[in-house]
């Protein structure tokens, strides 16, 4: 089972808020990580726009997820490498 077909419980995600809450700095450096990742099923390449340096997981990729990378081009759907 992947850890994102578990659901986070409403205290968990309480915790989390009011932590954030008190913590601006990591509000605003998990804020920058969360802008770069994208979610979705199959491949990225010719359908996710985006620029380096996005992360993209497949959550088609059975048990684990299939990370990409946006390596090469500025805002475009091109330049995803598979890790």
């Amino acid at each position: 089972m992947a850890l994102l077909d578990q659901p986070f419980t409403d205290a968990q995600l309480e915790y989390v808020r009011n932590w954030l809450e008190r913590n601006p700095v990591a509000n605003s450096k998990l804020d920058k990580f969360l802008k770069l990742l994208n979610f979705g099923h199959g491949s990225p390449e010719g359908v996710v726009t985006a620029s380096p340096p996005a992360l993209y997981l497949d959550e088609d990729g059975g048990a684990l997820l299939t990370l990409w990378v946006k390596e090469s081009g500025i805002n475009t759907n091109t330049g995803w490498i598979a890790k």
